[in-house]
């Protein structure tokens, strides 16, 4: 990292701290052990409740939360939020896009099934949602928050969403739409397709190279090498199996919400 980006790193943590040291002052843990069977379920209700608070912007469902006072580490310095009201006020400051993703992207790790992008973990007295960011411990019969880190953007992982599986008739194009909001989210497309067939598949309803498409065999290869991706892609399969067809955003955050509309077609 260069020392220019160092410096816009630092003075953007200094001016959030200093943002929500400004609210503030106007409104005058040991090692995480996996989650147990009987622990998660009681997770997972505090999960799925933070998730939709947070999803809706829900500001006091989110503040209602949170074990007062808390200190809010941003960049190393410490900022005391000492109680709901306050915590409403500088929401936008704590609650950050890469923090509000981290929490979506959270989940309790279980057998069998894929690690979420941010596994929960549990400690005696409560949980860890991804890398430490919010820490969350028992209090009465739930949960609080009771500590929480405001993540650089460097750290976040890239929003993916479930992927949806297609189906549609040979020769037909099919059409589908979605909406990227942040740089490098992804939406992934399945399809089932046969050694031999032809494949189209192209983008459009935006500007330049804003998004690009990439397509993966089951063995989350490049179909052919072009891992980079373009607005346009085709090509005759080389086996029968799965398909993934990736719609990345590559327009910064700053940038509006991309609508997209794909198109694919199979012969």
């Amino acid at each position: 990292m260069s020392p220019s980006t160092l410096r816009v790193e630092s003075s953007l943590a200094i001016a959030l701290a200093s943002a929500i040291l400004a609210v503030v002052d106007s409104s005058a843990a040991g090692q995480a052990q996996p989650a147990t069977p009987q622990a998660a379920s009681r997770v997972d209700r505090f999960l799925g409740d933070l998730q939709r608070a947070v999803e809706g912007r829900d500001r006091r469902a989110v503040a209602s939360m949170v074990q007062y006072p808390i200190n809010v580490l941003v960049s190393g310095l410490q900022v005391p939020i000492r109680d709901a009201a306050t915590m409403v006020k500088t929401y936008d400051a704590v609650f950050t896009p890469d923090l509000e993703n981290m929490i979506a992207q959270s989940g309790v790790p279980r057998t069998g099934q894929p690690a979420p992008p941010y596994p929960i973990r549990t400690t005696p007295d409560g949980m860890v949602l991804g890398g430490g960011f919010v820490w969350i411990q028992r209090v009465g019969s739930g949960f609080k928050i009771v500590r929480i880190t405001v993540p650089p953007t460097a750290s976040v992982r890239a929003l993916r969403h479930e992927p949806t599986r297609v189906t549609f008739p040979n020769g037909v194009t099919a059409q589908l739409s979605g909406l990227l909001v942040r740089r490098d989210e992804v939406q992934t497309y399945l399809l089932r397709a046969q050694q031999g067939q032809s494949l189209q598949v192209s983008i459009t309803g935006f500007r330049g190279r804003d998004a690009v498409v990439r397509v993966f065999d089951d063995q989350k290869r490049p179909v052919d090498g072009r891992a980079r991706g373009d607005r346009s892609w085709a090509a005759q399969l080389p086996a029968t199996a799965d398909y993934r067809i990736d719609v990345v955003r590559t327009a910064p955050d700053a940038d509006p919400s991309l609508i997209y509309v794909l198109s694919v077609t199979l012969r």
